[in-house]
């Protein structure tokens, strides 16, 4: 298990479906990745 910056704690290797919810979830995390 891994904590994120939210603080969750998330399986080592997450789905593309869970990390998509957290990028959309994220401004930070989506504005440094399209940037």
């Amino acid at each position: 298990m891994r904590r994120t910056l939210d603080g969750l704690v998330v399986p080592v290797q997450p789905s593309r479906q869970y990390l998509a919810r957290q990028l959309a979830r994220s401004p930070a995390v989506k504005d440094s990745a399209t940037r």
